[in-house]
């Protein structure tokens, strides 16, 4: 479009929110760099997802120093709550947990703040799948057993179509799934959990049917998180914030 005219590529994205309509021109333009720099589809997101994941680094490593600390404090509050619990009720109860909170300095909803943090990731996701999904180039792009990168990763058909996933048999979907599992269990102090497991089965079932570029860059995204966990693992333990 911006070949033809600067108005009409002014029109992509419109859909967005203009300041995330900004980010996504950027990715663009990062994964268009990249590709002219490495000539294959495979280590340009390879790339892509590796510069996404350090520019999104910070925010990472603070949610993890914040879940730690997030920790230790329900950790040593938990067994008040529980105490006031057992000998108190209504008014009193509530009065006596809101001091023990006051207490130790923090509110009753404490736990969330992670999530907060996270949250804030939301707008480069929005911005990075929205480049990715309407980048032209990626349309009959072959890549392994990929025929084309703008549409699910098909290999075959499935015995029965089932409800939000289709008739169609995909195995981008089911390595992200594995990935996130793995991912998963080494958050976890290498212990397998029911959410671990039914985030994963969510993932597989939200991105069964999208692009196969989108589902490859977010397996990349999570291979290098795990590759970063995995390292700070090794390393001292996280300071608390």
């Amino acid at each position: 479009l911006g070949g033809i005219s600067t108005d009409l590529y002014s029109i992509k994205y419109h859909n967005l929110w203009p300041p995330f309509a900004s980010m996504a021109r950027l990715a663009e333009t990062a994964v268009h760099t990249l590709h002219s720099w490495l000539q294959g589809w495979f280590l340009t997101l390879v790339a892509f997802s590796l510069l996404v994941k350090i520019l999104l680094y910070p925010l990472n490593y603070f949610t993890r120093i914040t879940q730690n600390k997030v920790d230790s404090l329900k950790a040593a509050i938990t067994p008040r709550i529980n105490e006031i619990k057992q000998r108190y009720d209504g008014e009193e109860a509530h009065n006596k947990i809101m001091a023990a909170y006051k207490e130790i300095g923090v509110s009753p909803f404490y736990t969330l703040k992670p999530v907060l943090i996270t949250l804030t990731q939301i707008p480069v996701l929005i911005a990075t799948f929205n480049a990715l999904g309407e980048y032209t180039p990626f349309r009959g792009a072959h890549l392994l057993w990929i025929s084309d990168l703008a549409y699910p990763d098909s290999v075959g058909k499935l015995p029965i179509s089932l409800p939000l996933v289709g008739g169609e048999l995909s195995l981008l979907p089911l390595i992200m799934a594995a990935v996130t599992l793995a991912l998963g269990y080494i958050s976890n102090n290498h212990k397998m959990s029911i959410g671990s497991v039914l985030l994963a089965v969510a993932f597989l079932v939200l991105f069964y049917p999208f692009p196969a570029v989108l589902v490859l860059y977010w397996t990349l995204v999570n291979v290098w998180h795990l590759v970063f966990v995995y390292f700070e693992s090794r390393r001292k333990p996280l300071r608390h914030a």
